[in-house]
């Protein structure tokens, strides 16, 4: 028995002492048969070749199991080292081999590992996305073709890596990168599958140190075609600061972004079909608002939100389903679903959208639209339609939104100062009807508006409309703000129209221009009284307007107050290819000396007062708001006096300072007059007092955009009985039409402001 054993065992270790006798006989010969230069040509020519990349390395050879074994691996961006930007620089890469097809003179590839590899992937700006990512798209090209590659299947392994990606635009650029990054690549005829794991770095959003992330699926190919892919993913505490850089390229604002936002979610494509879920949250969210540095502010404060989103997109994007759209923050509760379809057939949009009451107070801690703005209050709405684009038919909508007790406040040098009190706002609507009413209070202003509408149209907007807006009391600086901003607002809008090309479609045809002249309106406007200080004020305001049948005009206007005669007219034609728009007002005969004593202010300032503006524009396009506009505005007050206000005394300070001393007690004037001419970009202003104690002569160009820049001649005459003293001195006119300044000539630190 025992010689049987020993017989046994020295078979078996023969046995073991031949087979591995084979293997180093068989590895010597692959070795060999394989050197390192032929290896080098190998490998070297396969990537310039297949991938157009320049590679180097420090070493290539065979190992016992028959594996190419490279070390200090180089494989540059581009097809040549000039630039020095590496796509792949790994100390230790490993190629599998087909054994039996290597002893038998044929090298087949079915797997690449490589370790400790860090990978960069660099898009110029010129440059596509596919451009950027060509190698690893070509990976599945090179199989089908190559005859280096596994027929059957390849593997790709990296292992305790670093990927880097680098984006370049305009003045900007988006770089980040993900560490201990693996991946597992397995590519047959059919499908590629991957999975991969790692995490990005710390960005620029300072909680944040690392985001992990996992994505995994698979990619399906049909004869050598893409025919779908399935992945799903998943991230937490993405630095939202890397979306910087490209939202400002895409969307050119000029706003800041940082928080983190875990996710995760599946996509899943069949040909031309795709389903995405996903889930997200968001925490410490904040966006800033940086066009200007000195107008720069944070819109969202360090927000937590949660979002998710089931969506369907069918037929190459002919047909969106959003099954559902979710925004929750614990006090802001939103969800939508929808339908959008644009087949030869159909075209339609259906919606539904809803909220639950949110309290505007909550809300305001973190959400600030406006800079230096709080508000409060409650806000709910429901919205749905059922819109076919093709005929502009609505045929099924319902809105309802209701503002209540809302209140808003502006912090202006360290104090509150609100500017909408107790505001409530109801909105409700069908396919057919709108009405709309708001009950507001707004500083020393109080107005209520209502709206209702009978529709015939939605897209373009068309219907008849009565607007009634009744004021007990008006604060007269609400309705100059109210006027200078729509003012500029327009002029800013045809500005930016003077840089566009030709423009072919008239004004029937764009949007504002289908507005006037597919609607009729009836505005009814009642104010009891337009403040302007203290008592001073116009009483008993009433104005009608109408559009009607293409036409603008003012069918009531009146006012009373300070024995003044008042004129407003406000006149359209909008009939033809181009609009006609003139507006006309006027105030005749005004008892300066009674207003001014109803303001309260010291002193005394006398005179009857006269006012006249004109301004018309013809044309088709908002360019011609600029080009095409005329305007004329002129202010005087005959036999006039002004004595001991305190701007007069201001004024004679600063001319003092200049040199001009003489100051009569009292300035008095037959006629102080302001003229103010604008024809297209030309302006031209005059300014001129004329009286025995006084006088004030200045005229010249107003530089659109820029504002006054014009000599200004100031006499004064001083009599105290002993002697008379004349003084005269020349000053410069600067500022804008809203805000003149009186300027030293000498000194442009010396100055002071006209309307204080």
């Amino acid at each position: 028995m025992k010689n049987k054993l020993r017989i046994l065992t020295g078979l078996i270790v023969l046995c073991a002492i031949c087979a591995l006798t084979a293997v180093l006989f068989l590895s010597y010969n692959l070795k060999k048969r394989y050197d390192s230069g032929l290896l080098r040509n190998l490998v070297v020519g396969f990537v310039e070749n297949k991938f157009d990349k320049a590679v180097r390395f420090d070493s290539i050879g065979m190992s016992y199991s028959g594996d190419i074994v490279i070390k200090n691996l180089k494989i540059s961006a581009f097809n040549d080292f000039n630039d020095n930007i590496l796509l792949v620089d790994s100390p230790k890469t490993v190629i599998e081999l087909d054994l039996v097809s290597l002893f038998n003179g044929e090298i087949q590839i079915e797997d690449v590992s490589i370790y400790s590899a860090n990978f960069n992937i660099h898009k110029a700006y010129d440059a596509l996305y596919g451009e950027a990512f060509s190698v690893v798209t070509g990976i599945y090209k090179q199989f089908a073709q190559s005859k280096e590659l596994s027929k059957k299947k390849i593997s790709l392994k990296i292992r305790d890596s670093s990927f880097t990606y680098s984006e370049i635009f305009r003045s900007d650029a988006l770089r980040f990168t993900a560490s201990s990054f693996n991946l597992d690549i397995a590519i047959t005829r059919d499908e590629i599958k991957y999975s991969a794991k790692g995490a990005f770095n710390k960005g620029g959003t300072p909680f944040i140190d690392e985001s992990p992330f996992t994505v995994g699926g698979t990619i399906f190919f049909n004869d050598g075609k893409f025919h779908g892919t399935s992945v799903e993913y998943s991230v937490v505490n993405l630095d939202l600061t890397y979306l910087n850089a490209y939202l400002k390229f895409k969307s050119g604002l000029s706003h800041e972004i940082a928080g983190a936002m875990s996710s995760k979610g599946a996509v899943n494509i069949l040909r031309d079909n795709a389903t995405i879920n996903s889930e997200s949250s968001f925490t410490g969210l904040s966006v800033k608002n940086v066009s200007r540095v000195e107008d720069s502010f944070t819109l969202v404060n360090n927000k937590n939100l949660k979002a998710s989103l089931n969506l369907d997109i069918l037929n190459g994007g002919e047909v969106v389903v959003a099954r559902r759209f979710l925004l929750d923050d614990d006090n802001l509760y939103i969800m939508a679903e929808g339908e959008y379809v644009n087949t030869e057939l159909s075209h339609y949009l259906k919606l539904n959208a809803r909220s639950n009451r949110i309290d505007l107070n909550k809300l305001s801690g973190t959400f600030r639209p406006v800079k230096n703005v709080s508000y409060s209050g409650g806000l709910q709405f429901d919205f749905s339609t059922d819109y076919n684009i093709n005929s502009g038919k609505n045929n099924r909508s319902s809105v309802v939104l209701h503002l209540n007790d809302f209140s808003a406040e502006r912090i202006e040098d360290g104090l509150a100062k609100s500017f909408f009190r107790n505001t409530d706002v109801k909105i409700s609507g069908t396919e057919k009807q709108l009405d709309a009413k708001a009950d507001a209070r707004s500083f020393g202003s109080d107005y209520k508006i209502t709206i209702k509408s009978e529709l015939d149209s939605w897209v373009p907007v068309a219907g008849n409309t009565v607007i009634d807006i009744s004021s007990e009391q008006l604060e007269a600086s609400l309705i100059a703000r109210l006027i200078a901003e729509g003012q500029h607002y327009l002029e800013n809008t045809g500005l930016a129209d003077t840089k566009e090309g030709y423009d072919g479609v008239m004004f029937p045809d764009k949007e504002y221009g289908k507005f006037l002249t597919n609607n009729s309106i009836d505005l009814s406007f009642r104010c009891g009284s337009l403040v302007f200080r203290n008592n001073a004020q116009i009483k008993n305001i009433v104005l009608r307007q109408i559009l009607e049948d293409k036409m603008l005009s003012t069918e009531t206007f009146s006012a009373s107050g300070y024995d003044a005669q008042y004129i407003l007219d406000l006149y359209g034609n909008f009939k033809g290819l181009y609009a006609k728009v003139q507006a006309r007002a006027g105030v005749y005969d005004f008892d300066f000396a009674r207003f001014f004593k109803d303001t309260g202010a010291r002193g005394e300032v006398g005179g009857t007062l006269r006012g006249e503006y004109s301004w018309s524009v013809d044309g088709y396009r908002l360019r011609d708001l600029v080009l095409n506009n005329r305007s004329s505005f002129e202010l005087s007050l005959k036999n006039g006096y002004v004595k001991g206000t305190r701007f007069l005394d201001e004024y004679y300070t600063f001319l003092a300072s200049e040199g001009v001393t003489a100051q009569p007690g009292t300035v008095e004037f037959s006629d102080a007059t302001y003229r103010f001419k604008k024809n297209s970009l030309s302006c031209y202003t005059s300014a001129s007092l004329t009286g025995k104690s006084a006088s004030i002569s200045s005229s010249g160009p107003y530089l659109f955009g820029e504002g006054y820049s014009m000599p200004l001649r100031i006499s004064l005459t001083e009599d105290n009985g002993d002697r008379i003293r004349r003084e005269s001195g020349q000053f410069l006119l600067t500022g804008v039409f809203t805000s003149p300044v009186l300027q030293s000539r000498t000194d442009p630190d010396m100055s002071i402001e006209l309307f204080r």
